[in-house]
């Protein structure tokens, strides 16, 4: 039972599948970003406690703590998404090149 279709449905249905796509992989974006820095904050916040109830550190030794770490997390997120991004071009090139099968 083969059913065929139209072109014209079938770039609308390609299209659809792309923008469905691209609503997950932003969605799913959007929740690691919100995870990872509901996790930074939860670090700084530990270590401003720490800081503050042992030694009496002040809001500005805060900021000197929070933004290095901040930094950091959010240098290792990029470099994390570059290399998804480089494994996934990665695999469809070699899918594409290789014509032997």
């Amino acid at each position: 039972m083969n059913q065929f279709i139209s072109e014209p449905d079938y770039r609308m249905q390609i299209g659809e599948d792309y923008v469905n796509a691209y609503i997950d992989l932003l969605r799913t974006r959007i929740y690691t970003i919100v995870v990872w820095w509901f996790a930074i904050a939860l670090a700084c916040g530990a270590v401003f406690a720490c800081l503050h109830e042992r030694f009496g550190v002040s809001m500005l030794a805060y900021g000197a703590t929070t933004l290095p770490l901040c930094m950091l997390c959010v240098h290792l997120l990029v470099r994390q998404h570059q290399r998804r991004l480089n494994t996934s071009d990665d695999s469809r090139m070699g899918s594409d090149d290789n014509p032997s099968s």
